[in-house]
Order: structure tokens, then C-alpha cells, then sequence
């Protein structure tokens, strides 16, 4: 009898270390989860201000975004235009990687409208400045990413 009671209280012991554990797991699942998120949104600002600051250190660049962001591309050659497409390209590319990370759920929903709003006056511009292109996003971005754009900017 003695020997049932001693393994009823291993038994319960051991089934509180197991809860225990679990409890354990899901508070550092919890932490490693915002630890994720934390840095996604942090690269994802870091790769805007990345491209912020090849436009701002270049002069030919800051020339070609300011003809760009003022409407005036008609100052533009070809081989700007060509940079400039570029340019938006990449910048684009980071609204993409800032929309997956959204879908997955490393980034809140809170965050990505930060992102969505740069990324909709972006578009904005786009069309402004390449009426030919409205409604149409350059190739290399997913097709899921482009519905998204073109159905909520």
C-alpha cells in the first residue's frame, strides 16, 4: 500500500513537470515569436532606409528621384528612366517581402499599414508618372503581390 501511494506522488509529480514544461515552452515560444517579429520589421525598415540612402548619397540618383517625386520626368533620359525603374523595383521589392511577412504572421497587422500606405503613395506616383502603366506592376514581383497591390491601393 505504502509503495502505491509513493507512485501515485511520482505520478502526480511527473505530471506537474510536464505541464510545467509545457507552460515553459509556450512562454519562450511566445518570446522567440516576438523576437521574430521585432526583426523582420526592423530589416524591412532597415532595406527602406537602405534605399533612402543610396538616393540620398548619390547625386545622380537624388536628381532622378526628384524629377520623379515632382512630376517632371520629362528631364529624363532613357538611361534615368532606366535607373529609376530600378529604383522602384527595389523599393517594391521590400513592400513584397513586408507583405509576406504580414501573410505569415511575423508582421502585425498594425505595422503592415505603415507599409501599405508608403507602398499605395508609391503606386500612386507610378501611374502618375507612367499613365501606360496603370494597372499593370513589373513582372518580377509574385503574382499574389500584385493582386494584393492592385485591389487594395
Amino acid at each position: 500500500m505504502n509503495i502505491e501511494k509513493i507512485n501515485s506522488w511520482l505520478s502526480l509529480i511527473a505530471n506537474a513537470g510536464v505541464l510545467i514544461g509545457i507552460v515553459f515552452l509556450a512562454i519562450e515560444l511566445q518570446q522567440n515569436t516576438n523576437v521574430a517579429r521585432v526583426t523582420e520589421y526592423r530589416e524591412n525598415i532597415q532595406d527602406l532606409a537602405d534605399w533612402r540612402s543610396d538616393i540620398a548619397s548619390d547625386t545622380e540618383l537624388s536628381i532622378i528621384w526628384l524629377a520623379y517625386s515632382s512630376l517632371e520626368m520629362e528631364q529624363l533620359d532613357q538611361v534615368q528612366i532606366s535607373r529609376l525603374d530600378l529604383l522602384l523595383l527595389n523599393l517594391l521589392g521590400s513592400y513584397e517581402n513586408a507583405y509576406y511577412a504580414n501573410s505569415l504572421g511575423i508582421i502585425e497587422d498594425s505595422d503592415w499599414n505603415r507599409f501599405l500606405n508608403g507602398m499605395c503613395n508609391a503606386l500612386d506616383r507610378l501611374y502618375i508618372n507612367f499613365p501606360e502603366r496603370n494597372g499593370t506592376l513589373p513582372g518580377t514581383l509574385t503574382e499574389e503581390f500584385q493582386g494584393y497591390i492592385l485591389s487594395n491601393c
